[in-house]
This record gives C-alpha cells, structure tokens and sequence, in this order.
C-alpha cells in the first residue's frame, strides 16, 4: 500500500519522494554552478548545510528503494530498473561524503531523471486526467531529463579532464554554461562560442547528439498530433446578450442540419435572428465545414453530447429556447435510434426540467416511454414529432383524398417560388400554416363570419382557432359547426398563407379604419390597433406590436375537452353478434360474405375511432379462394415489402385514421394488407380491434394476388417497404427497388379487354352522369400512392415524366400529382413546432384522425382495448370535421361551376359549412392540346380569382353533419 496511488499513504509517498527528489538535483545544481574548473568540494560535512539536505534526501531514497525492494515481484529485474540505478548513482555519494568530509559531484545529476515522475504523481493525485495532457507532460519531463543529463555528463567530463593526460587539461565551464551549449547542440544549431575541449567531452558530446535528435525526431508526429488535436468545436458557447439559440442534437449530420436549417431560417419565418447550435461527438466533415461557413454567425458547431452534464453546460442548455433532437431515419434498427434519442431527453430534463425539448421519434410504440420522463409536459413545449405516425396518417388521408399528402406536407414546407409552368402549384405549395392573434374586431364575431372576413377583406384563410370550454380550458377546434363559437378577447386563429406578413393582418385589422379597404394589402397598422398595443390586450405579449414572436398557449385537440366517456363495456352475446354479423357463424369461418349492415357501433375509449371485438388473425387471413367470396370494391389496399424479421412500421397509424369515429359505420371501406405473412402476424396485435381489416399474405409482385385482391376496383393502392435499406450498404438509387417495380408492375398490368382507356374517354366518363361509365373510369387506372425512402428515385415512378435527377422532390411531377409520397418531407416538421409550439396538435388532429395527446396516455395504459356504445360525450367527439375531396359535380358545388374559388369558397362555406382547402385539377388543363394524362396536381389555397373547371375535384373539411 505503502507505493500504491490507491492508498493515501502511497500518494502522499509518492508526491514526497518527487518533491526531495526535484529539491535533490537542485542542491547539484548549485553545487556545480559554485565548482568551476573542480569536482569536489572540501567543505568539512558539519559546515556545509547543503551537504546535511542532500544526505537528509538521500536517507529517504534509501528507505524507499527498500520499500520497492520489499514489494517488487521480480527481485532480479528489479535491480535493473531506471530509478533503481539512479539511487545507485546518488544514494551512496552521500554517505561517503559524510565519512570523507568532502562531496564529490560525480553522477548526482542522475537525480533529474525522477522529474519523469511528474505526469505519474498528479494523475495519482488527479490533477489531471485528459489523455493530450499527460501525453504532453510526459515529452516534456523526458526532454527536461535528457537536457539535464546531457548537461551533467558535459559538465563532469569537462571541469575533470581526460584520464589519459592525468586530468591536467581541465576545461573550467559552469553548470549554467552546459545547460546553454547542450540544448543549442540538441537543436543542430551549434553557434561554436562554447564547445568541448577534453577528449571524453568531445565524444560525448558526438554520441549525445545522435541519441538527442533520435528521441525528438520520434516525438515530432506526436507533438504535432497534439498541437493541431485542439479541435475548434471543443470551446463553450459564448451567448449574445438579447439574442436566442436553440440546440440541435441527436442525428446531426450534413443533410439533416442542411434541410432543417433551409425551413429553420427561412426568409418567410418572423423570428429568423435565433441562433443554431449543433453539437454531436463526431467532428465536421468537409462539406458539413462548408455548410457552417455559409450560415457563418447563424449556426456554430461543438463536439460533445447531451447526454454530458458537462457538455449540456458548454452549450448553455439551461438558457436554450428549445433543443431539437433529430431522428436518424437511415438506421438500421430504430428502435436503437428511438432509444438513444429518449435517452438525450432525459439528460436534457435532467440538466434543465424547464427547457422545452423537440424530439423526433421514428416508430409510433415508442412515444409511450416519453411519458416516463418525470419532466416532459407537452402543455409547455414539449412535443414528438413521430416520423411513422404521421407518415401512415398522410398516407391514410391519402387514401380519402388523394393528393392530400402533399397539400399537408407543403402547408409546413417553406419553398421559393420557380417562374416554371408549375405556377400554380408552385404558389401553393408556397403557403404554410401560422397562427396569430385577432384584433378587438373580431371579438364577438362567430368563428364562420370570421372565415369570410379573413378570406375576402385579409386574403388569407382562417381554418381553426383557439377554443375555451364552460370551465376555461382552452382547446384547439377545426372548423367547428354552428355559431356557437365566436372569437373571444386574446383568441389565437390558425391560417393557411404565405407569410407571417400577411397572417399579421388578422392582428391588425379594424373594421372602422379598414371597412373601405379593397387591397389586403393595405391593411397596416392604424391608430386603434397602437392605442390598443399600448394599452396592452389580455393574452398579448407587450413585444408582439414591435414585430416580434409571441409565446403562445398550448392547445389541445379538438376533442380534449370533452371528459372521458363513461363506460359502458359491450356484454359478450353483443360481441358475439357483431362477430357473427361481419364474419360468419363459427361454421362459416374462411367464407367470407359481405357484412352485414349494423346499427349498432362500437368505439374506443376516448370515442375518437370505431372499435369491434379482439379477431384472430386466421379469421382476417385471406387466400386466392376465400377472397373471391368477398365482394371487394372501393376499398383500399395496402402493399408491404418486407421480411419476416423486418422492423414494425406501426400499420395502427395508417388504419386509424380510416377508422375515426367521425365517419359512419357503413362509411368504412375495407382494407386489405398484402405481404409477408410473419411481418403480418408480428403487426396484427395492434389492428385486431379495428373492424373489416383483412390479411392477404403473398408477394406483392405477384400479379395472382394483385388480381385476387381486386386492385382494379380499389379506391386507393399504397405501396411501403419495411425492408433495412442499409443492412446491405446497397446503392441509394436500389433502396426503393421493390416499391418501384411494384409500381410499375402494377401500372402494366391491364384489367379490361377492349375497354377505351384514352384520356378523353376518361374525361367523359368523369363527367357522366351514369354510374356505370363512371365504373368503367375506375377500371383504367389504378390510383397508387407509393412511399419512396430516397427522395431522387421518385423519378422512376412514371417514365413518362421529364423530371431530373437533381429537382426537388416538391417539384417532382408524381410528388406534385399526390402519387408519391416520402418521410423526409417531415423534416421541416421540426422547426415548424419550434415557431409555432400548437402546429404539431393541430397537424396531428388533421392527419391521424383525432389522436390526441390524452388518448396516447390511456395507450400507454393500455385501456385501449375495450369497447363502449355511443355515449353523450361520444357523440359529441364524433362531430368533428374531416378532410375530404368533393368533385365539382356534387350537388353542393355544382352552382359554382365555371366560377372562381372565391366565389365557391363564400358560398358553398356560408350555406354547408364546408371549408375549401385547396383544387385537384388535371394537370394537363394547362395545356391548349388535348389532354393526355389523367394526372392531377395539387393547387393549396389558390387566390380568390383562380377560375375552376368542371373536372376539379376540392380538398375540403367538411362538417360530421354534411360528411354523408
């Protein structure tokens, strides 16, 4: 224990023996500077007081060479050992000069060797733990060694003289002297003003040269090494005062920071002076550097982890407005991903339980474990952003209304505009979502007069606003019905436009300063909205008049205000019947008969979706036989690539919003999964509550059961791939081979013999009003919704079109169509939530059919497995809008024909409650020449003026009540 740094006593041993050892060589040193042209001092021992301290060290040398004598386990080596030699050379000398009364320099220099130590005995110590630092030490005590060494033998060989000639040609030199022409002799400079006289001084000198330059040529690559390890991103982070940073963390690679900070610090955003700081352990590669360099002073780059309490300080998390902690969608296994990332929310939580945190989940099962985090409070910021929950979910509303996806993924996509013959696409997809406040002339003013003010006097359009029920709680509500609920003092609006500019209208619009004005955009500020800023509005911050970002309140969805239904579980001879009813008698199981038509529905607990008994998956399994029993058609079918032990894509998201409670019982289509049969099973312990899902299992390239699954009469074909698309490090362009063969597949197949498939024949049955020539329209093509991972590959969808290899996916042809649909889309998603913390609830609302974040906690719980009969408040959940696509033929939008969208968007909203969101048109209704695609291109928010065709079909939320 005694020479172990475990113990105290070894390190306070240690750190004795360096101390006396240092002090040792500097009583030599003195020595040999005060002897020149001599070796020897006569000095009687009891006189000299230098000598009395050194025999003093050495006496305790002498004891610690017994000590490390005593525990060494290889006595013979231990004789060999350096500092075993260096006591040789300096132990003795001290007791012979107190026999002799007279010291004798000799080899005490050796002594200077125990300066190595150093780095040993401030890590026993732990004075210093950084691997760069103790490597540094280490080359500087062997350089200081062999300096003072090269010193002493020059020294002694010098004022002693050859053996050869007696010792009568000393060369009187002093210590300090050595010390001057070693190192200048050690740098090959050799100035020649001092140089060795004797034989003995000049040969070791010869030798120590070589011996020298040896050591320090090998520590040329190491002392470079660690000069240029100083890494520029290992600093701290230096805030300006007044000024916000957010931190982003977690998959921070180039194409990731690259897209989010394209969205993050778009010109269009109000707040754009907040500063980005990525931290990740790897260092930059070159282009990442390059990207930092253009966005010099805006973003800033250190190397470190949340998860290092020490590396959270370095960034300046606590005083952070957010920090975003991105998701790696190439992984492997995301699961892995998903768990590495909640665990950077629990260190960030845990460094700062008030910073609000932005986490992007990739699989949907894995959001319940946020929950744990004693700290994570969606109410304060706090929000996931789950790329499969929302990917299935706009694959869903797809489904319903096709082109959706993209009319979703553009209104929080910032793109600049291109002057190309996708006008108006291109304007669309230009808008994006905002909320603001309303000014005091809206106060009183039911929500439906709210929308025709917004949309004719301030050229933008109002969708949702900030509700408040009876007891204050605020919630968000899309498009209620009724005119019961009006805008209130300090209530936020929820807008579709194309900047915060023109959303800023809604806060300072006055109806009697404004009540002439005929252009929005001469709506500024007048001298009632400054009296009002001054005065400061309930709910207002006092900066918001200044042009600066607001904080605002936390909704809820749409139904988190209504409590939870009371239960009235289904009795089993009711489960039983509602078995019996949509499969067969336990007789007939496997031949499948259309259900039959119930009156009574089941739902959930929380009354957002339709709900029936637990099936086994035997039951829903299809085969090429059973299924030509079942009358298919309008309904959807679903496509998966994958293999048996693929990761699970969380299918429940994308039957969910198929299967709100807002739709009526006879309104659900069915739905059809085709794929591998073990991913099937491993998926369908999540669907088995959803009524009229069936299983088909097959590849999904056989044409057998493309057919047998009656694809050609489907409302909607999706095509997803659950295969790793970097297990086997494939080219890119190969990650979507099999959604893409599929595709094309399915394209070539044809279903009709003699039936005319022209654009025109198209057109006119579209137009028809016989139901049968409509039928014969769905049987020429088959509408598909492919979902690509590699967002450069959607141009092999359709080889018809020109798109290049370097466009954006937004302005791809099938993206543009509603055709394609891809995750990395979702990434804006992020910075979105940031500049408008109630984005991602009212998006979510929108897309997965109603989920809100207090269903999610009895998911967590697991009480999702029961059923109940419509209830009051159940009801009263159901009545909530949904997006649908209208066709100009139906009966409501038929006056509006030939006319502009503002006419239509007045009318048909003031008679039906029906809110136009955007037009599905032909894209080739540009063209002056005959149509020759069926091809459709989604136009988002188009101006009042826009002129609609007969052919158009209208995205549109459309009341419970006028949904039928």
């Amino acid at each position: 224990d005694l020479i172990s740094a475990q113990s105290v006593s070894g390190r306070i041993l240690a750190v004795l023996v360096f101390v006396l050892s240092i002090s040792s060589a500097g009583i030599y040193i003195i020595e040999a500077n005060q002897l020149i042209g001599f070796t020897e001092n006569c000095t009687p021992w009891s006189r000299n007081a230098l000598s009395q301290a050194d025999l003093a060290f050495n006496t305790v040398f002498l004891l610690f060479f017994c000590i490390r004598f005593l525990a060494a386990q290889d006595k013979f080596w231990f004789w060999l050992e350096l500092y075993s030699v260096v006591d040789y050379c300096t132990v003795p000398p001290a007791f012979v000069s107190l026999c002799l009364s007279q010291s004798w320099l000799g080899l005490r220099f050796m002594r200077s060797l125990r300066v190595m130590t150093l780095p040993d005995v401030l890590q026993s110590v732990s004075a210093v733990k950084s691997g760069a630092i103790i490597r540094s030490l280490q080359m500087i005590t062997i350089f200081l060694s062999v300096w003072l060494i090269g010193a002493g033998v020059t020294h002694l060989f010098e004022n002693t003289g050859d053996p050869q000639s007696d010792y009568s040609n000393p060369n009187p030199i002093s210590f300090g002297d050595c010390l001057y022409f070693t190192i200048v002799t050690m740098s090959t400079v050799g100035f020649g003003d001092i140089s060795p006289k004797t034989s003995w001084g000049k040969f070791f000198i010869s030798i120590y040269i070589m011996f020298a330059l040896g050591i320090f040529a090998s520590f040329i690559p190491e002392i470079a090494e660690i000069i240029t390890s100083r890494s520029p991103y290992a600093g701290s982070y230096k805030k300006e005062h007044g000024r916000k940073h957010v931190i982003v963390c977690g998959a921070v690679t180039f194409d990731s920071i690259e897209s989010f900070l394209s969205d993050f610090l778009h010109e269009d955003r109000q707040e754009t002076d907040v500063e980005v700081v990525c931290i990740n352990k790897k260092e930059p590669n070159l282009e990442f550097q390059g990207l930092l360099k253009r966005n010099f002073g805006r973003v800033v780059y250190f190397t470190g982890t949340v998860l290092s309490p020490a590396d959270c300080q370095r960034v300046d998390l606590e005083s952070a407005s957010a920090v975003i902690v991105l998701g790696n969608k190439h992984t492997e296994d995301p699961d892995a991903e998903d768990a590495s990332n909640i665990m950077r929310v629990i260190s960030i939580k845990n460094a700062s339980p008030t910073t609000r945190c932005i986490i992007q989940l990739l699989q949907y099962h894995n959001k319940g474990y946020l929950l744990n985090i004693p700290n994570w409070d969606w109410r304060f910021g706090d929000e996931c952003v789950c790329l499969a929950e929302l990917k299935q979910g706009f694959l869903a509303q797809s489904c319903l209304a096709p082109g959706f996806s993209t009319l979703m993924a553009n209104l929080h996509v910032q793109i600049v505009r291109a002057n190309t013959w996708e006008k108006d696409y291109q304007i669309g997809s230009a808008m994006e979502i905002y909320s603001e406040y309303f000014s005091d002339s809206f106060v009183g003013m039911p929500f439906q007069d709210a929308v025709e003010v917004s949309f004719n006097k301030l050229g933008i359009l109002l969708f949702a606003m900030e509700d408040k029920s009876d007891d204050g709680d605020r919630f968000l509500s899309i498009n209620p019905s009724g005119r019961d609920t009006v805008i209130y003092h300090g209530c936020h609006g929820f807008f579709i436009a194309d900047s915060q500019e023109e959303v800023r209208r809604a806060y300072l619009y006055c109806r009697k300063c404004h009540s002439d004005v005929t252009e929005p955009k001469q709506i500024k500020a007048c001298s009632c909205t400054r009296a009002e800023d001054s005065a400061g509005a309930p709910g207002v911050d006092s900066g918001h008049c200044c042009g600066e970002t607001h904080e605002l309140t936390r909704l809820r969805g749409n139904s988190a205000n209504v409590r939870r239904p009371e239960i009235q579980v289904v009795s089993n001879k009711a489960l039983a019947t509602l078995k019996e009813a949509e499969f067969g008698s336990e007789d007939n199981f496997g031949e499948f008969v259309e259900p039959r038509k119930e009156s009574v529905e089941y739902f959930d607990l929380t009354g957002m979706f339709h709900w029936c008994p637990d099936k086994n998956f035997e039951d829903v399994m299809l085969t090429p036989n059973s299924v030509a029993r079942l009358d298919l058609r309008q309904h959807y079918v679903v496509i998966v690539f994958a293999d048996s032990d693929s990761p699970l894509i969380g299918l429940r998201s994308f039957v969910m919003p198929l299967r709100a409670s807002n739709f009526r019982l006879n309104e659900l289509r069915p739905i059809v999964f085709i794929g591998n049969l073990d991913f099937l099973q491993r998926e369908w312990g999540s669907l088995k509550n959803f009524p009229k899902i069936y299983m088909f299992p097959g590849s999904p390239m056989n044409r057998v059961i493309l057919r047998s699954a009656k694809i050609n009469l489907c409302d909607m074909c999706v095509i997803l791939s659950a295969k790793s698309r970097w297990k086997d490090q494939v080219d890119p362009y190969l990650m979507d081979k099999e959604v893409v063969l599929c595709t094309l597949n399915i394209k070539a197949m044809s279903f009709a013999e003699g039936l005319d498939t022209s654009v025109q024949a198209q057109l006119q049955a579209f137009q028809s009003k016989d139901a049968k020539s409509k039928s014969l329209l769905a049987k020429v093509a088959v509408p598909i919704l492919t979902e690509i991972f590699v967002g450069k590959n959607i141009q092999f969808l359709d080889q018809e079109d020109d798109d290049a290899d370097e466009e954006e996916i937004y302005n791809s042809q099938p993206y543009a169509c509603g055709n394609a649909f891809t995750a990395g889309v979702l990434d804006s998603l992020m910075s979105t939530v940031f500049h408008n913390m109630n984005a991602m609830t009212l998006i979510r609302t929108l897309v997965t059919g109603g989920a809100t974040p207090e269903m999610e906690v009895l998911m967590a719980e697991g009480l999702n497995l029961d059923g109940t009969e419509e209830t009051p408040e159940i009801q009263a959940n159901r009545h909530r809008c949904r997006a649908m696509q209208l066709s100009m033929l139906d009966p409501r939008l038929r006056p509006h024909e030939q006319g502009t969208f503002g006419d239509l968007f007045t009318g048909v909203f003031k008679s039906h409650g029906i809110l136009p969101l955007g037009v599905y048109r032909y894209r080739d209704s540009y063209s002056t020449v005959e149509l020759q695609t069926t091809k459709r291109v989604v136009i988002t928010n188009p101006g009042s003026g826009f002129r609609l065709l007969n052919s158009d079909m209208l995205f549109c939320l459309v009341p419970f009540q006028q949904s039928s």
